[in-house]
């Protein structure tokens, strides 16, 4: 996988949550730690976004108010089965939960987090990305099933 970098190398981001204060802090931290961040509070509008962006990673608060997250990562996956969905919350959800929600997303970031950790869980999902799509080329084999195992990030405390 060719990942698409900003003048800086990051990976490219799309947030979406509803939370503009939240946003705001999600979005300068990660681009502290060198991530492209283009970030929104509408569901409707990162739908629009990921129509005319190229982005890497789609992070998305579970929580967000127009419809709720597992619904926006269905959508996403829908349109664009590429797209690493990565879904976040002060509510933890366990991964079987997450997995009975059928929505495609590789990992779960919980909040309140360090946004080098975000940055770094980022990273490490679209580095396997790339080592399995480097793996399916090699043995001519499917790409992976979206509803693989993911993970949750380990997180300390930002407080």
């Amino acid at each position: 996988m060719n990942l698409v970098r900003d003048v800086f190398g990051g990976p490219r981001v799309l947030i979406i949550n509803d939370d503009e204060e939240e946003l705001q802090a999600f979005s300068l931290g990660l681009r502290l730690e060198g991530v492209h961040v283009v970030g929104t509070t509408s569901a409707a509008e990162s739908l629009e976004l990921l129509k005319h962006g190229n982005y890497d990673v789609a992070l998305i608060d579970l929580m967000i108010s127009e419809i709720n997250g597992l619904q926006l990562a269905r959508k996403i996956r829908s349109v664009h089965p590429r797209l690493i969905t990565i879904l976040m919350s002060d509510y933890l959800l366990s991964p079987v939960q997450l997995a009975k929600a059928n929505t495609g997303v590789v990992g779960f970031v919980p909040k309140p987090c360090r946004f080098e950790e975000v940055a770094r869980f980022i990273r490490d999902k679209l580095e396997s990305r790339s080592r399995m799509d480097g793996a399916s080329a090699a043995q001519a084999a499917p790409l992976a099933d979206p509803q693989a195992p993911f993970d949750v990030l380990s997180v300390q405390f930002a407080w």
